[in-house]
């Protein structure tokens, strides 16, 4: 890598800065062939930093897809996409420059956040919108002060001040998110090698899947920052860093190993070299437990901006046969202070999690072919995805468009702020 790649990759790479509408500073593809073909594993490729080791991540993978998942954050017309983790049922920890841009001093107007997300075509929980968030007041000096970038990339003072706390208040009809968050703590002895492993949603890979790394690191001499030689990529910027038990924790223990992971901080930027992770101190630790509710702690350090929600209702399509299945839709719409039904035709691959379309389906009416009827159950999941429901009253539904009547189903949500699941099951 040459010296002038050396200079600009690094604010190049800082990942929330890179919009998904832009094209990154190398192709993205052609790396991927490179590292998959190589004849050289140990290819260093941007920030892959030696070996790329970093594993996909399915939706079994403990507290990572428990509590982690990808957020999405529109500044004006852009969009761009971050890594986020669960400190509460309604409290995300992810890295400050996400939703406040460090070059601009601009704060994201929307943020939303998909649970457990490991596959874009079979999303596991309904997708959250946060209503504020929270970064800390010397942060915002140090951008507004034209100090948290130099030649160099994001300076060290801007590094250990990357952390922000996202709030996803609970929808009005929805239960709450359920799980354990993991323990914040500070590092356990900084002197020593830190044994680490985060997970985090890289634009190099397919989108919307979850990779996972273990790597080590080393503390700054001045500031809370680590030094690490973890895997990194755009997109990875606020992914959960935790530390684990290191060979010599595990002299002399018995197995099974007493594993207790905590949470010391989250990934903030990279150079040619290092991944550098924003860690937590104690003093922000108990601040950020007092804004989040488990302390009584004051949180004077941190500054709040206030989100839009533009809450959506999102369809989703499962077909469980194995044959292509047509479902068609018949949806109000309003023309000219008139409400009149229109009919929409979706062909459904076989086997396939298929997003369809957002809130104009909230209340609508579903029919099948006639010749499918005996022959397809349909289910609806909702809230609760994990249980989908059976919708089994058939009925004559008049379609305005053929001005006939036809069987089909009434698909009503109950809840219009909430995400839902049609599932298509054949009979054998």
């Amino acid at each position: 890598m040459n010296r002038m790649s050396r200079i600009i990759l690094p604010a190049l790479l800082w990942f929330g800065l890179i919009p998904i509408s832009a094209s990154l500073p190398w192709p993205v593809t052609d790396q991927k062939t490179q590292m998959d073909n190589s004849p050289n594993p140990y290819l260093h490729l941007a920030n892959v930093l030696g070996k790329d080791d970093r594993r996909n991540i399915p939706n079994e993978w403990g507290y990572f897809t428990d509590m982690g998942g990808l957020l999405t954050l529109k500044f004006g017309e852009s969009e761009r996409r971050c890594t986020g983790y669960l400190i509460g049922r309604e409290w995300i920890l992810t890295a400050a420059h996400c939703v406040y841009d460090p070059e601009k001093g601009e704060a994201a107007q929307e943020v939303t956040f998909d649970l457990a997300l490991t596959d874009t075509g079979n999303f596991l929980h309904p997708r959250e919108y946060a209503s504020e968030f929270w970064v800390l007041k010397d942060m915002v000096e140090l951008v507004q002060s034209g100090l948290s970038i130099d030649s160099l990339g994001p300076t060290k003072e801007y590094q250990e001040k990357d952390l922000a706390v996202v709030h996803i208040p609970k929808l009005d009809g929805r239960r709450r998110i359920l799980g354990n968050p993991l323990p914040m703590k500070t590092v356990r002895d900084p002197h020593k090698t830190v044994y680490m492993q985060t997970a985090g949603y890289p634009t190099d890979k397919k989108q919307g899947s979850y990779w996972f790394t273990e790597c080590t690191g080393e503390m700054s001499s001045r500031y809370n920052v680590l030094n690490t030689q973890c895997d990194a990529l755009p997109g990875q910027s606020g992914s959960a860093v935790v530390q684990i038990w290191s060979p010599d924790d595990l002299k002399g223990i018995d197995y099974p190993v007493p594993y207790k992971p905590e949470l010391i901080g989250v990934i903030s930027s990279v150079s040619s070299s290092d991944t550098y992770v924003a860690l937590l101190t104690q003093e922000l630790i108990d601040e950020i437990k007092g804004l989040i509710g488990k302390s009584n702690h004051s949180f004077n350090s941190f500054e709040k901006f206030r989100l839009k929600r533009n809450v959506e209702n999102r369809l989703f399509v499962n077909n469980r046969c194995t044959r292509e299945i047509t479902v068609f839709f018949q949806v109000p719409v309003q023309e000219n202070g008139k409400i009149r039904r229109i009919i929409t035709r979706f062909d459904v691959p076989a086997e396939e999690n298929f997003f369809l379309l957002s809130s104009e389906f909230a209340s609508s009416h579903v029919l099948l072919q006639p010749k499918e009827i005996n022959h397809v159950k349909l289910y609806r999941q909702t809230d609760d995805w994990d249980r989908p429901v059976q919708i089994e009253h058939l009925k004559k539904i008049y379609v305005e468009e053929f001005q006939k009547n036809y069987d089909g189903y009434d698909y009503e949500l109950g809840n219009i702020w909430t995400d839902s699941k049609l599932i298509l099951e054949c009979d054998k």
